[in-house]
């Protein structure tokens, strides 16, 4: 699959979508509970970095060759892993500004 973001397009692995639905989700959870943005906001981040350190352990950690029975890391896999981090790292800054709008500044500190 391909996700596109501010008109660049990046080959990402089926769980990335999912983890963008989740983000959607979190959004719209804090647009519809107010009360609970920086809890949702803190949610979010933990999702993000879960992604971030299962991505690193599998594909530069070599572990996904014991838990998807691959005989080695490709520079395929690599190259999805880059593109999945590239989508990710040009996103952070289009959900950093939907928060701040959806969050009050009160709320965001802990």
């Amino acid at each position: 699959p391909h996700l596109s973001l501010d008109g660049q397009k990046y080959h990402v692995v089926g769980v990335l979508t999912a983890v963008v639905q989740m983000t959607t989700d979190y959004l719209w959870s804090v647009a519809q509970l107010p009360a609970l943005g920086a809890d949702i906001v803190q949610r979010l981040r933990e999702l993000l970095s879960l992604f971030n350190t299962r991505s690193c352990h599998l594909v530069l950690g070599a572990r996904a060759m014991h838990a998807a029975g691959l005989k080695t890391i490709t520079a395929k896999h690599l190259a999805l892993a880059a593109q999945c981090a590239a989508f990710l790292g040009s996103l952070v800054p289009h959900l950093k500004a939907s928060l701040k709008r959806l969050v009050p500044e009160r709320q965001g500190q802990h």
